[in-house]
Formats: C-alpha cells, sequence, structure tokens
C-alpha cells in the first residue's frame, strides 16, 4: 500500500476540492494567506482516512481548514485482484491568498 502510486495508478479523485470555506476566518480578518500541507491515506474504497497537518504557515491557522476539507475528499478505487488495499502518504499544499487587499 505504501508504494500504490509507484506501482498501480495513482488514485484518481472524484473530489478532491478545497474551496474557500477552508480560509480561516482569523486570516481573512488579519488579511493573510498562507498554505498547509497535509497528509492522508486512502482506503480501498476510496475515502480518505488518517487526515493531518504536516506542516503549516502560519502555525496552527490553516491547518484544521484544510484536514477538514481533505476528510470529504473521494477517489476512484485502484484496481488490485480482492480490492483489499489502500493507498497511504498522500499529500496536498493548497495555498491561500487574500484577493483585493
Amino acid at each position: 500500500a505504501e508504494q500504490c502510486s509507484l506501482i498501480d495508478i495513482r488514485p484518481q479523485a472524484t473530489n478532491a476540492t478545497v474551496t474557500e470555506r477552508a480560509f480561516p476566518q482569523d486570516a481573512i480578518s488579519w488579511g493573510t494567506g498562507g498554505f498547509a500541507r497535509v497528509g492522508f491515506d486512502i482506503t480501498a474504497d476510496g475515502n480518505t482516512t488518517n487526515v493531518r497537518t504536516i506542516i503549516a504557515s502560519p502555525p496552527f491557522v490553516f491547518g484544521p481548514g484544510t484536514e477538514s476539507a481533505v476528510k470529504h475528499f473521494a477517489y476512484k478505487p485502484v484496481f488490485r485482484p480482492g480490492n483489499t488495499l489502500g493507498c497511504t502518504g498522500s499529500t496536498i499544499t493548497p495555498h491561500f491568498r487574500v484577493i483585493g487587499r
């Protein structure tokens, strides 16, 4: 499972969007942007699990909203005989910008 992206077709997202709802209200009021690198695993049925912030800037600001968005991601299952394995170690790093300030 740890190497599924190396030996199989990479998991294809059916829903993997981080929307403006993930932008923290505090950051909006401060007029600052930032980013969060979030790691997650994909289960055999295409859901995300073990969602965790790896690094965020500013610290503790963008991680929680990004984690919440990633928990709702969905992927097409990766074909394997028996389809009993998922993929571990996936990451996403959305960057947030304040526009018009």
